[in-house]
């Protein structure tokens, strides 16, 4: 949040993590985590997420890298569970995502 320009105490961040955290087990899942970006884009911004997703800066989310913030979400993705991903989120199926494809997951409705 410091990297989005935010400082929250530790009051406001036990507040946002436990109205977060759904199913009170202790970790924002990957579905939780969506339905914060979604309800407020504003200080949330898919740019700052997507950029911290693509550790190396190339403009791409690959498999590792989908994996690595998986992992320090707490979950591990099994390589059936990244394909999934990808065959929904990849439209030009080039293997990566894009900043436009992130954006597309993002926003998408169920």
């Amino acid at each position: 949040m410091q990297k989005m320009g935010q400082s929250p105490t530790e009051d406001e961040l036990d507040a946002m993590f436990e109205a977060a955290d759904k199913d009170h087990d202790g970790n924002i899942d990957f579905q939780e985590f969506l339905v914060i970006a979604k309800a407020n884009p504003l200080s949330l911004s898919l740019k700052a997420v997507f950029e911290e997703l693509d550790v190396d800066g190339d403009g791409y989310i690959t498999r590792s890298e989908l994996r690595t913030a998986f992992q320090r979400m707490g979950h591990s993705l099994s390589d059936q569970d990244i394909k999934a991903i990808y065959r929904h989120v990849d439209q030009n199926n080039d293997g990566k995502i894009n900043f436009s494809e992130f954006c597309e997951m993002m926003t998408r409705r169920k």
